[in-house]
């Protein structure tokens, strides 16, 4: 039977097209054979099948090339000798057969493996190329210096430009002349290149992946081109709409100020204090607020957002005030409790505390480290070196906001220690979305 297959060889031929190779190759060969031994009677037996065996193998397979084979034997014994008696057949004879039998084999092997590999090749190929149509992308090919060195009629299509014009770096000129630092070839980038379809400057994105041999040294360069000119016109219009709710934040916490300031009796002392207690809480949440946009999304980072809420104590107190910990990305209603949270110790800690004597210190530190299928983020605010601290007897407004700091949060904890030496506050709670980066 002639329907069997290697595996990773393309779909089987027919049995009569199979046959039909193996009648031209093996007839073919019996032909040069006879007519060269008309003119050398003496020549080797079995020459002219080595190459029959070969092509029918790379043409139709393993098996037409292995009837090939098989025939080629038999007539190198019983035809080119010219004698179909078995019994005549010497021993160089049958050494003979046997040789080409095993070398022809081995030829064979090697001939129906390169044509499978040929036709995986091609199947490789016509996906790479199926795919990256799927993908409406541009693909170009560059050598190693990142120079184009042969036609592309992807990037023909898009920048209008005509090989060799675009040859070596010539390709630069259809991108944007603020953008040509930018494109490296050594990694990713985003640049605007000139579109001729749509007559106009367009944003892509651009992916090098480096092809390299077999020492590792970078043979060319295939970058993927995908249009993000939409993207970047919808960021462009989130940032517009954020700078402007920026400037609407800052102009509505400005009036806030001035009702506050315009509203509290000269002569009342508590309700001054009030007052500005009532201030510096609303600018806490204005700073986390305004990082918050800033961020552009609804992870914030912590070491923006603790400095910013104290700033408005001043250089004398910030001075005594030392912050530790990485970038750490939380989101946005967590930052804005610990901001607020910040913004009453520290006010505690100048009126009572650390930060009301000359020689007192505040350490701020936190971190964040695996813990199961989440992480566990420690917030400490440490004093030390100030007046003796005692317990307060009451609980007030301010005492629950710290409390309540990270209550939202899963197994979230806030303990306050007064000691002596200072008050310790300390919060914990496991951060369940991994999604974004807990440090960048």
């Amino acid at each position: 039977m002639l329907a069997s297959r290697s595996r990773g060889a393309p779909p089987p031929l027919d049995a009569v097209t199979q046959w039909a190779i193996v009648a031209l190759c093996f007839g073919a060969a019996v032909l040069v054979r006879v007519a060269i031994g008309i003119w050398v009677p003496d020549v080797v037996p079995f020459a002219t099948y080595f190459p029959a065996v070969a092509i029918a193998a790379l043409i139709g397979g393993f098996w037409p090339g292995f009837w090939t084979w098989l025939l080629s034997i038999f007539a190198g014994l019983f035809v080119s000798m010219g004698s179909l008696d078995p019994s005549s057949l010497s021993v160089s004879h049958v050494a003979s057969a046997a040789l080409f039998a095993v070398s022809a084999a081995l030829e064979l092997l090697l001939s129906a493996s390169l044509r499978d590999l040929f036709w995986q090749l091609r199947k490789n190929e016509n996906r790479f190329r199926a795919l990256v149509e799927a993908a409406a992308n541009t693909v170009s090919v560059f050598d190693a210096t990142g120079g184009s060195r042969e036609p592309q009629a992807g990037w023909e299509a898009l920048s209008g430009m005509a090989w060799p014009s675009y040859r070596g770096m010539g390709w630069l000129q259809a991108v944007h002349e603020e953008d040509r630092k930018n494109a490296s070839l050594a990694g990713r980038f985003e640049v605007r290149i000139r579109d001729v379809r749509h007559d106009d400057w367009r944003w892509f994105a651009v992916r090098p992946v480096a092809m390299r041999d077999a020492g590792g040294n970078i043979e060319e360069i295939v970058a993927s081109l995908t249009d993000i000119t939409e993207r970047k016109n919808a960021e462009a219009r989130k940032e517009l709409l954020l700078g402007d709710l920026r400037h609407r934040l800052k102009n509505f916490m400005a009036v806030i100020h001035a009702l506050v300031n315009a509203s509290v009796p000269k002569n009342s002392a508590e309700v001054q204090a009030f007052a500005q207690t009532f201030l510096r809480r609303v600018g806490a949440l204005q700073s986390a607020g305004d990082l918050v946009l800033k961020a552009n999304a609804q992870a914030v980072n912590l070491a923006d957002v603790v400095p910013a809420v104290l700033e408005p104590f001043g250089n004398e107190v910030q001075s005594k005030i030392f912050i530790e910990g990485p970038p750490l990305k939380l989101n946005e209603q967590t930052v804005g409790a610990i901001a607020l949270a910040c913004n009453e110790l520290a006010t505690n800690a100048a009126k009572y505390g650390a930060l009301s004597s000359e020689n007192g210190k505040v350490s701020i530190r936190w971190d964040c480290k695996p813990e199961g299928d989440a992480e566990r983020v420690t917030f400490e605010w440490v004093e030390r070196d100030g007046p003796p601290v005692q317990a307060p007897t009451r609980r007030g407004f301010g005492t629950r906001i710290v409390e309540s700091a990270v209550a939202h949060e899963r197994n979230g904890k806030v303990t306050l220690d007064y000691r002596p030496d200072g008050l310790v506050c300390r919060m914990t709670f496991l951060r369940t979305d991994l999604q974004q980066p807990a440090f960048v």
